[in-house]
């Protein structure tokens, strides 16, 4: 051993990290572990490590731990053939899965098909040869399917047959039944039911439901995150309550108010109603209640115990749905309620108990059981000695009993009785009796309930109060610590017989449930050491400062809403109001004499100058006392039978003439000239434009100072007199009247000479006529040579106003002429361009009907 010792371990000697270990490895080459023996590397491996071992010699080597030491203290044993592991295989059945060929190959099955035979194939012949009949095994017994039937029927029928000796006990075997010719019906067989396992088995059924109920019910409450009684499987009750209400006043308003069910108390002077006439159609019958038999008022509701049962909780537990408006809080539901209370009444006489009934069964047995028991009770309970002597009974019989105190320790805690039980530990850490004290109140109110404590015990009895740490659920979140119930918390004594009142006050600054629990810890221990628990529970609520306002502000939204309301029926009711259809006119009774003709002669047109003519050529066929009151009915074919029944030839040749040269006629249709939509145009703008000039003359005569010009109208005989002067007319006329005169003074021979004398004098006449006219319309210079026509002077009203100033008159020529000449232009511009517009619709007219 070395004399120098190192605490401080060497860099070699250090355990290495696995890290570093791994670092000249290969990815993939595991860990190798030392094997224990002692090989040739290891051997190495420690010699070179000696030399470098600060501890080290003859003392640590003896200690080190040698192999095969170990082997020769306890020899290696190998487990024998026994014990041995044997291998154990066993069948595993793998599912083989087919291949997308085999599951996309169409799958065949063989089926045998029966086809008729050649005609000339011979028959074939069964054969029956070879083993058949009875046969016996080895053991000399019977093969069962050698014979027909079981064994012993087979024995049977050889005993009867005589083939076999029988034993005198032998019975015959049983045998179904045969089939008999005749159908008989089976006789059912009456098994006496059994009402007890039926109900029980409805109501074992009855529970399984519920079960399912409570499950599905569950399931929608987490998923819907809402509690199990705001869910609308568990609202039915509610609805069924507000239909009935809803049904009774629909029952009893019409005997309060006049319009609501007006055939109420009158059903008798209904008729039956009818869909079709009397002979073929369908008579319906009346219901009950439209004979006047309704049908009395129902009540369906579940009791409690069936509540409960279902999962829905009782009224005064369960948290009702918050409805803003509810329909039984309106103020038209409270006025009808008070308005029908004696209807109601009389209509809907008995109100059940719903919420207390239910009817439970119990065992015959159980019941006669229970009457025994009570019959045995009256027996025993009557006295069976009567004494003679009065004197011996006891007067204070008729007193109550005087309870003796509980000896030992015994407190009543809250109408608790919590006794001394023995010990003070075996009950301990569990709850005896949990005493309630609620509180309730607004927000910055003091509260206070009271806790009562009575020694009826024979022990003086300590108490003192512990509190109970609350759970904080948010972990994260740190609650303030207010404090809101208020106690005497110090320790107290009570003697055996006192009472005690123990006062709590909750005072919350803010609203809502805060709970706190205190336990009370006697000496002596009562109740086995088990806890007397105190829970305080303050309800703070928050004063609504804001009803009074909210309560009028929904009394006015309740009005306008009924405003409203009412306003809609009324326009409703306004807007159906109309005034009845006008009556159709009888048919035919303004027909035009255009649409009778039209009618009765299909083909023709009417005309009324050749309908006039035909009246007249049918009322000739008549003698003149018989054409009053006799008219045409305007049918042509009526009138040619008529006047082809005539007698006379000559007559109705006439009368046949006439009426076809007239109805000739009817068969085109009248020619109506065509409107010439450019002329319409131009006139209505050339009558503009004239309009137009005389307002300019008018205005301008006004600037210029003129005087007004006075309109006098000339009569008529003088404007046609200037028309026909300014024509030419007037010699013309003067010429024809001188060649009359001469005609009267000429005297002529005989009236053939004079009519020729006259159609000579009309044929020179013409001549003249268009001699005259070529003239009128020859050249200028021509006209200006032979012939000047001079313009008629005017009548003295006619000719044009002037001022007496020639500058002036000249003044105003001038400017109207400029304006005139203005409005001309503008007009012929105007002009052109609707003309053109007219003519390009024309042109596409033109060219839609040719396309």
């Amino acid at each position: 051993m070395t004399s120098k010792l190192s605490f401080k371990a060497s860099k070699k000697d250090r355990p290495r990290s696995t890290d570093k270990m791994r670092r000249g490895k290969r990815d993939g080459t595991p860990d190798k572990m030392v094997s224990p023996n002692n090989s040739q590397s290891q051997t190495e491996e420690d010699q070179s490590l000696q030399s470098k071992q600060v501890i080290n010699g003859e003392d640590i080597q003896a200690l080190a731990i040698d192999l095969s030491h170990l082997q020769k203290v306890r020899a290696p044993r190998p487990p024998s053939g026994d014990k041995a592991k044997t291998e154990v295989t066993r069948k595993v059945i793998v599912k083989k899965i087919k291949s997308k060929m085999e599951l996309d190959a169409l799958k065949t099955k063989t089926i045998t098909v029966a086809k008729p035979a050649p005609p000339g194939v011979p028959l074939m012949v069964d054969d029956y040869s070879g083993c058949s009949g009875l046969r016996f095994d080895v053991n000399g017994q019977i093969i069962p399917h050698s014979i027909l039937g079981t064994i012993d029927d087979f024995k049977y029928e050889a005993m009867i047959r005589g083939h076999m000796t029988s034993p005198h006990n032998l019975e015959p075997p049983d045998r179904p039944q045969t089939p008999k010719v005749k159908f008989e019906k089976p006789e059912k067989e009456v098994t006496p039911r059994d009402a007890f396992l039926n109900e029980n088995n409805a109501l074992r059924n009855w529970q399984m439901k519920m079960l399912e109920r409570k499950k599905t019910q569950g399931y929608i409450s987490k998923l819907l995150l809402k509690p199990a009684d705001t869910l609308v499987m568990n609202q039915a009750k509610d609805y069924r309550e507000t239909q009935e209400e809803r049904y009774r006043l629909d029952r009893a308003i019409p005997a309060v108010q006049y319009g609501k069910g007006y055939r109420v108390g009158s059903e008798f002077w209904k008729q039956q109603e009818r869909v079709g006439d009397e002979l073929s159609g369908i008579h319906m019958t009346l219901t009950q209640t439209e004979r006047g038999y309704p049908p009395p008022v129902e009540h369906i509701g579940h009791p409690d115990v069936i509540k409960q049962e279902i999962g829905v909780q009782l009224e005064g537990v369960r948290s009702s749905t918050p409805v803003n408006y509810p329909w039984k809080k309106s103020s038209y539901f409270k006025d009808w309620k008070n308005t029908l209370r004696d209807v109601d009444i009389d209509l809907d006489e008995f109100k059940p108990d719903l919420a207390n009934l239910q009817v439970i069964g119990r065992n015959h047995s159980m019941l006669m059981a229970e009457n025994e028991y009570r019959e045995s009770l009256q027996e025993s309970s009557l006295p069976e000695y009567i004494p003679e002597n009065e004197e011996n009974i006891d007067p204070l019989a008729g007193q109550p009993d005087i309870e003796q105190p509980f000896i030992g320790p015994s407190l009543q805690f809250n109408d608790f009785t919590a006794r001394w039980g023995g010990d003070s530990h075996s009950m301990k850490g569990k709850l005896a009796n949990s005493a309630r004290v609620t509180f309730e109140a607004f927000a910055g109110v003091r509260n206070t309930s009271h806790l009562y404590l009575v020694n009826d015990g024979t022990t003086t009895i300590y108490y003192n109060w512990k509190k109970i740490p609350k759970i904080n659920p948010f972990e994260g979140c740190a609650t303030p610590k207010t404090q809101r119930f208020y106690f005497n918390t110090s320790s107290g004594v009570l003697l055996p017989g006192d009472s005690l009142k123990f006062p709590f006050v909750f005072k919350s600054p803010n609203s809502g449930i805060f709970t706190e629990k205190w336990h009370l810890e006697t000496k002596p221990v009562v109740c086995n050491g088990a806890d007397l628990e105190v829970v305080l529970r303050g309800v703070a609520l928050k004063e609504d400062k804001n009803k009074k306002a909210r309560n009028e502000l929904e009394m006015e939204l309740l009005h306008k809403q009924a405003v409203a309301n009412i306003r809609m029926i009324v326009d409703e009711i306004i807007a159906g109001v109309r005034t009845p259809d006008r009556a159709r006119s009888p048919v035919d009774a303004y027909i035009t004499d255009e649409e009778v003709f039209e009618r009765q002669n299909p083909g023709m047109h009417f005309s009324n100058d050749v309908i006039n003519q035909l009246k007249e050529v049918y009322l000739e066929q008549f003698p003149e006392e018989e054409k009053e009151g006799v008219s045409w009915d305007l049918s042509v074919s009526n009138m040619k039978k008529e006047l082809m029944a005539l007698e006379d030839e000559d007559l109705r040749e006439e009368l046949l003439n006439k009426m076809n040269m007239a109805v000739s006629s009817l068969y085109f249709p009248p020619f109506t000239p065509a409107q010439s939509k450019m002329y319409t145009v131009g006139y209505n703008v050339l009558s503009e434009v004239m309009d137009k000039m005389v307002t300019h003359a008018m205005i301008l005569r006004n600037m210029l100072g003129m005087p007004e010009k006075e309109e006098t109208m000339p009569e008529t005989d003088q404007i046609l007199a200037a028309n026909e002067n300014l024509r030419g007319l007037g010699e013309k006329k003067k010429k024809k009247d001188n060649k009359e005169e001469d005609k009267k003074d000429g005297k002529k021979d005989n009236k053939k000479g004079k009519g020729k004398e006259k159609e000579d004098k009309e044929r020179p006449k013409s001549k003249n006529k268009a001699k005259s006219r070529m003239a009128a319309s020859p050249t200028p210079t021509r006209e200006k040579k032979t012939t000047v026509i001079k313009a008629p002077p005017l009548p003295k009203d006619m000719n044009p106003v002037s001022c007496g100033d020639p500058v002036l008159d000249t003044k105003f020529r001038s400017k109207l002429y400029i304006q005139v000449y203005g409005l001309l232009g503008d007009m012929m511009e105007n002009m052109v361009g609707m003309f053109e517009d007219i003519k390009m619709e024309e042109d596409q007219i033109i060219m839609n009907a040719l396309s």
